[in-house]
């Protein structure tokens, strides 16, 4: 049963639209008062509102506002009930964020169809909502546990073996070294993922005070491009013993990007291209001014991406992890697409699966 919001101060219209809409099957809040109507909305989170605009305490403008200004009821779809009928009302209200008009007095049937319009357009638009949703709740539920339990297990299998080994004989000096490398991984596995999701939580929040702060972006200078991209490079290659694979060629430039956002990027670009690419292929850095933005171009030889994947890229997404066997919870490049986003830039991937892939990022010059 769909919940409406009514808000109307004429007492006769208002109960006729709550009479009308009860038999109609719906379950209906009614208000007198602007300000009821905002608590009645926060309170009960209504499928539809219906609001007047002229008002003894606060008018139908100032509703909406606040309404659209909560992200709990900012969605909520809008109807306003007036007898006011002019274009500049009309504008008005649509910049304030109404979704229809309904001009006093109006049939039942006019009601009747712009409510169960609105209701509609909510249905399609939370079922679209829905896949994403689905998707996230997918990923969260086979990669992120995945990657918990594995080093976890790990460790509980080596301190159940250290505590059998210990009440039994003497334990190898080889076997403590052995065991104390399975703790030293696992747990810097575990550290490295839980660092990651708190990053990328921190990096949403990053989004939203950008937004409300465009200087962010003029202040950030950054120089000395080329020593960072190579030491960047030859530290992640390290961990894969590929130093001899990577392949420069990378002019200066002064980006308008803070530093540690920077090496955050290149760390989660470089090492997805050198985990999915095979060893003695080259990882090919190219790094160049072009109009305002400095290009940076990372190709290397692995397994890819299919056209359908490339579109789905986000944070807890691994692709064919049931064919692949692989660490990590797809928030490398999740983290660099909103490093890239903050700093007003732009991220593409080309591919040839299992041949060629090409990650293309483009970031502001400073000013």
């Amino acid at each position: 049963m769909c919940t409406i919001l009514i808000i109307e101060d004429d007492e006769s219209l208002l109960l006729f639209i709550d009479k009308f809409l009860t038999i109609q099957g719906f379950k209906v809040l009614t208000a007198d008062q602007g300000k009821i109507g905002l608590e009645l909305a926060s309170k009960y989170l209504p499928d539809l509102i219906l609001c007047d605009i002229l008002m003894p305490d606060i008018n139908g403008y100032e509703v909406i506002k606040e309404i659209r200004k909560n992200p709990v009821t900012e969605a909520i779809p809008f109807i306003f009930l007036t007898g006011i009928n002019s274009l500049q009302n009309l504008r008005q209200g649509m910049n304030l964020g109404a979704d229809d008009y309904l001009t006093k007095p109006f049939s039942k049937d006019d009601l009747f169809n712009a409510i169960n319009i609105r209701l509609e357009k909510k249905k399609v638009v939370e079922s679209h909502s829905q896949v994403p949703l689905n998707i996230l709740r997918h990923n969260l539920t086979t990669a992120f546990p995945h990657e918990f339990r594995t080093p976890l297990q790990n460790i509980v299998l080596a301190t159940d073996y250290l505590e059998i080994v210990a009440n039994s004989q003497p334990i190898d000096p080889l076997d403590i070294k052995e065991i104390v490398e399975i703790f030293r991984e696992s747990s810097q596995r575990l550290l490295t993922l839980s660092q990651k999701f708190l990053f990328y939580s921190s990096l949403e929040s990053k989004i939203l005070e950008q937004k409300n702060n465009q200087d962010l972006i003029v202040s950030s200078k950054l120089n000395s491009v080329v020593n960072i991209i190579k030491s960047v490079a030859k530290k992640q290659a390290q961990n894969y013993q590929r130093i001899e694979d990577l392949q420069f060629e990378i002019e200066e430039g002064t980006l308008a990007i803070q530093e540690d956002f920077f090496v955050s990027l290149l760390m989660e670009i470089i090492d997805n291209s050198l985990k999915f690419s095979s060893l003695e292929t080259p990882i090919i850095i190219k790094g160049f001014n072009q109009d305002n933005y400095y290009e940076l171009n990372i190709t290397n030889k692995g397994r890819g991406f299919l056209p359908d994947q490339l579109k789905n890229i986000g944070a807890y997404i691994q692709f064919e992890r049931q064919k692949y066997e692989q660490q990590g919870s797809g928030l490398g490049l999740a983290i660099a697409k909103k490093i890239i986003e903050i700093y007003q830039g732009n991220l593409q991937i080309k591919s040839i699966p299992n041949e060629i892939t090409t990650i293309i990022i483009k970031l502001p010059l400073a000013k």
